[in-house]
């Protein structure tokens, strides 16, 4: 076991607890999308105008929106977390963030399905006057719900989470089959996301893919070509996609494991993008360059909000999976870095947390900033939660029987 990642974790759980993103610690009125530093940020006032729901703190904002998918994020982090840790505030938090999500934040639509957003469906952010709902950020809250009700029948039981899950698939299959390949007229969905890139649309079709078991089988035959459809672009485009794309890729690859034919069907798609991803490492390096639109870019710059946390999660998934473990050793390499540049400041809005951007060459965070990507934006979801729960999951999978407190 390594006492690195341990004490890694421990220190991002109390990030979560002491910095101000849970403006209950025990996850009552859920947890923001991420604490937001002032200092010589450039983009400060566009994200202040863009957001308009913050709260001020001695280093910056908490920028606080609650997102449907970083609260299904966050729930899962602590949820493995209280399988790690044998201390009950773990699960608690879990718990409680799910309950914020199903019965407190107004997130989920209970609407009938002829109506614009239908049941099963989750907007956006609760700070939002009119519904935005997005074909990835609701791909995570199927995905997400369904490996928690796997996990623990109980919150299945409690929340609904497999029917809303389903409920929830079954309206993206429709709004997904209407806009891809080709927008149909006489359909229009108000859902957003640009379905040609993986980050959209390689999460929708790994939505699918995880509520499949639970379809009918007409619906598990549209779904199947819908998959099918969406990977054969991606495969046809594999020269065209940034260091960002092929980790989203290789992710929602991973994330179709539950299709029964997953191995001849797209595992070697997976092993493809992983050799692609690898390729475009550094020589003797783990990292990729910055090359997403929404941040900074810079072949010296580690972007941890649209690559590199998502490259560690893609890995985690794909070494659990034939073909895979021949990548065991670059996750940890990856998860080593990760732990290595890990935030140690004295403040509580930042000790224990990864930042948005890492500067290779000052070997600090640094980088720049947009108001959605950079350095000075401290995500919840989409960074801390999803880095730590795949390393949580690296420490599960070396010895699941054994808890330490914390």
């Amino acid at each position: 076991m390594n006492p690195r990642i341990l004490r890694a974790l421990q220190a991002n759980r109390d990030w979560f607890l002491n910095s101000g993103v849970l403006s209950q610690p025990d996850g009552f009125w859920g947890v923001a999308e991420r604490m937001l530093l002032a200092g010589n940020n450039e983009a400060l006032q566009q994200t202040l105008d863009s957001f308009p729901s913050w709260t001020p703190k001695p280093d910056g904002y908490v920028i606080e929106q609650r997102r449907a998918d970083c609260n299904f994020q966050c729930a899962w982090y602590f949820l493995q977390m209280a399988k790690l840790f044998d201390h009950p505030r773990n699960a608690s938090v879990g718990n409680n963030l799910l309950e914020y999500l199903y019965c407190r934040s107004g997130l989920l639509s209970h609407h009938k399905r002829n109506e614009p957003y239908p049941l099963g469906c989750w907007n956006w952010s609760h700070i939002r006057w009119t519904p935005n709902v997005y074909y990835d950020d609701n791909a995570w809250c199927i995905i997400l719900a369904l490996d928690i009700a796997e996990e623990y029948p109980e919150l299945d039981d409690k929340f609904q989470m497999r029917h809303y899950a389903l409920a929830g698939a079954q309206a993206l299959y429709q709004a997904f089959a209407a806009n891809f390949p080709d927008e149909q007229p006489d359909f229009q969905p108000r859902w957003l996301g640009n379905l040609r890139l993986p980050h959209w649309g390689g999460l929708a079709a790994a939505a699918l893919a995880a509520a499949w078991p639970l379809a009918a089988q007409e619906e598990k035959d549209n779904w199947n070509r819908q998959i099918d459809a969406y990977f054969d672009f991606v495969r046809e485009r594999l020269d065209s996609w940034n260091c960002s794309e092929l980790c989203y890729s290789l992710l929602a690859v991973a994330y179709c494991h539950r299709l029964p034919d997953f191995n001849d069907r797209l595992l070697p798609l997976a092993e493809t993008l992983a050799a692609r991803i690898v390729a475009r490492m550094a020589p003797g390096s783990c990292l990729l360059p910055a090359e997403h639109y929404e941040a900074p870019s810079g072949t010296q710059l580690v972007d941890l909000i649209y690559t590199m946390n998502f490259a560690v999660v893609a890995f985690s998934q794909f070494t659990r999976l034939p073909g895979g473990q021949n990548y065991r050793q670059l996750l940890l390499d990856i998860v080593d870095f990760l732990v290595d540049i890990q935030d140690t400041a004295d403040s509580p809005q930042l000790k224990g947390c990864w930042r948005g951007m890492f500067d290779l060459t000052t070997r600090q965070w640094g980088g720049g900033n947009h108001y959605e990507g950079g350095a000075d934006s401290i995500y919840t979801g989409w960074t801390n939660a999803p880095i730590g729960w795949s390393l949580a999951q690296l420490l599960l999978d070396q010895e699941a029987t054994r808890k330490w407190i914390c």
